[in-house]
């Protein structure tokens, strides 16, 4: 799953080997402290991990060793075997890390809520040198003003704004994987990353910034942000980025100028303008700083949403003429929309994994002591396959959102109340527009489809490598009655 990492690791235990030897061979006393170090590491780091050891009473349960931290990375289903094992609140590593997890919404909630002065964000670091901070990991004070101006920004009228661009480039997209589909050999159809990618960075365009394909702006902003894809964000911000940043806080400035001038001659509706409709001192540095890196994180995330319903849909093509048939039904609620609940069902199963928070003060929870400069970990996909909550909760069935209307304390995709995701509706309306562009195909999934990530705890799952689509666009009845007297006729 790891093979950079294997070979890097294989490399360095035989340099270890070929050093012990040399060492053993010509300078024996080196090896000799070589190994007291060896074993006096070895000692402590066991002594430090053990369940006995000194800081260790009142914790939760669990091992703080690091080849528990390794066995987690590949393992999908490793925090669900440990809650499984030691109960809903346990602890672990995460390398240098230590984290206490916690499964089930309504508990994660109530610890969220009663201890909320004695927990706070994980900010990653590009937070630091960006102005007023990301806006999850802002103080309450700063967030108190930008949060409700941010969610009226993101909110339905600006989804719908961006809902013809989607559909245009969602429309293209598609077209063209149909297309290399019948391009590729052997029928072994295509990796669908690259086109779900397109989709995304089109719509978030349209609706943070106003900058649809057809606008000045498009290119020279696609190309910053290509740069700015480069970027971890668990590390500091690369030069390349930074430059990168700067050229795009002057494009986005340019852009407020533009729509602002043009505000009153029925110029689409962006959270640029949202913004400054709601305050007239806004967008200002914090609200651009802000919305550029929300783009980098949602067209890094969103497309994993799209993935994970080509794939669901894919293995569970029932629901493909499902959907062609209600759609054609008039429906009275979101939660009769089947398409909705494909979408909740997705988060459900496959996208929603995690938060992350800092336990700033000691304090006690369940009985178990919480120390001061651990993490906490929500356990999001662990708690949405609670068999008491959800039945066969390991089943693919959006239906079960239509039969029963589950609580925020069941079912939570989008974070905690407090700091959570601002961009639902953008991501649904972003989601709702693939599929129902999506039912006018026959798709099949093809390859692997194994879940794969990279070699972090923080990084998220999706469908592996391998996994393709095999795309066609579904005939219409006027052409399939068009063509049954010819085939007729042959016969």
């Amino acid at each position: 799953m790891f093979p950079h990492v294997f070979f890097a690791l294989l490399s360095v235990e035989l340099f270890c080997i070929a050093s012990a030897i040399l060492f053993a061979l010509f300078l024996p006393v080196g090896f000799h402290l070589l190994t007291l170090a060896a074993a006096v590491y070895l000692t402590v780091a066991a002594w430090r991990n053990h369940d006995a050891s000194p800081g260790s009473a009142g914790l939760p349960p669990g091992s703080l060793s690091i080849a528990r931290s390794i066995a987690a990375l590949p393992d999908r289903r490793y925090y669900q075997e440990q809650t499984r094992r030691h109960g809903p609140v346990f602890k672990m590593a995460q390398f240098h890390r230590r984290v206490i997890c916690v499964t089930g919404i309504e508990r994660s909630h109530k610890l969220f809520r009663d201890h909320a002065s004695s927990i706070g964000p994980c900010p990653l670091p590009f937070s630091s040198e960006i102005s007023g901070g990301f806006l999850r990991y802002m103080n309450d004070e700063t967030y108190e003003r930008y949060g409700p101006a941010f969610r009226r920004a993101l909110s339905g009228p600006i989804a719908l704004s961006a809902v013809n661009t989607t559909r245009s480039t969602t429309k293209r997209q598609l077209t063209l994987m149909a297309t290399d589909c019948g391009k590729s050999s052997e029928g072994r159809g295509v990796r669908p990353a690259a086109y779900v990618a397109e989709i995304v960075h089109d719509a978030l365009a349209a609706a943070l910034f106003g900058s649809t394909p057809d606008s000045d702006s498009y290119n020279e902003m696609k190309t910053l942000f290509s740069v700015m894809d480069e970027q971890d964000l668990n590390r500091r911000l690369s030069r390349n980025t930074k430059s990168a940043l700067a050229d795009l806080r002057s494009l986005v400035e340019k852009e407020v100028e533009r729509l602002q001038s043009r505000s009153d001659h029925g110029e689409p509706a962006c959270a640029l303008t949202e913004l400054h409709r709601t305050d007239p001192q806004m967008p200002d540095a914090v609200c651009i700083d802000n919305l550029i890196f929300i783009f980098k994180f949602s067209t890094a995330n969103v497309p994993g949403l799209l993935h994970w319903i080509l794939q669901l849909l894919g293995e569970n093509p029932d629901w493909i003429g499902r959907i062609r048939q209600e759609r054609k039904e008039a429906t009275d609620s979101r939660k009769n929309d089947i398409v909705n609940r494909v979408i909740m069902e997705t988060l459900r199963l496959a996208q929603s994994e995690y938060l992350y928070r800092t336990i700033k003060s000691d304090f006690e929870f369940e009985g178990f002591r919480f120390p001061r400069g651990w993490l906490i970990r929500h356990c999001v996909w662990e708690s949405h396959r609670d068999p008491r909550i959800f039945e066969n909760a390991e089943r693919f069935d959006p239906d079960r959102h239509l039969l029963e209307d589950f609580p925020r304390q069941e079912y939570s995709p989008f974070g905690c109340p407090h700091h959570g995701c601002n961009g639902v509706v953008l991501t649904y309306m972003i989601a709702r527009t693939f599929i129902e562009e999506l039912a006018g195909y026959d798709w099949i999934a093809s390859g692997d489809s194994k879940p794969e990530r990279d070699f972090r705890h923080w990084s998220h799952w999706r469908p592996g490598a391998g996994f393709g689509v095999i795309l066609r666009p579904v005939q219409s009845e006027s052409a399939e009655s068009a063509e049954s007297p010819r085939h007729a006729e042959r016969s």
